[in-house]
């Protein structure tokens, strides 16, 4: 089983190599909670490249760290966007609706600039995520989600 997996992270690497992206550049993280459900799982292996001159994409899987620790989640807001709460148990971003039951402290609505993102989990109503801390930057981006391995893959 060891064998296994030194053979997978070779091939990990080469892959890594072979698509432009340096294992200097690279960050592994393991995904904790269920804030990203069913996309990332609670002991998933996270690859994440940490390049700085990553372009940033909605719909982007990206690591970032909040008040010291990391988080993973998906860029659904980009410079220019309007983030509404339309109502009681939703907002609306880029013409998208999102229905939840979790709400910080953040204030609608919510207009961003230059290098500013907004982010959510999957798993809206067990996420912290922007409707909690607020607008993250580009400063408090580690880097963007590359690779997941499941740990119920065997892995």
């Amino acid at each position: 089983m060891n064998e296994l997996k030194i053979f997978v992270s070779m091939i990990l690497a080469l892959v890594l190599l072979a698509s432009g992206i340096s294992p200097t550049t690279t960050k592994s993280f393991v995904a904790s909670g269920p804030s990203m459900a069913p996309t990332i799982h609670d002991g998933d292996r996270i690859v994440v490249d940490t390049s700085h001159d990553l372009e940033i994409e909605r719909e982007d899987l990206i690591l970032l760290v909040v008040d010291g620790k990391e988080y993973v989640k998906r860029v659904v807001g980009l410079e220019g966007d309007v983030v509404e709460k339309t109502t009681r148990d939703s907002i609306t971003i880029h013409e998208e609706r999102y229905e939840s039951v979790i709400w910080g402290d953040v204030t609608y609505p919510i207009s961003l600039a230059k290098d500013e993102f907004f982010v959510l989990g999957d798993n809206l109503n067990h996420s912290l995520d922007s409707r909690t801390f607020g607008v993250i930057t580009r400063e408090q981006i580690i880097g963007k989600v590359i690779s997941i391995q499941s740990r119920n893959k065997g892995n």
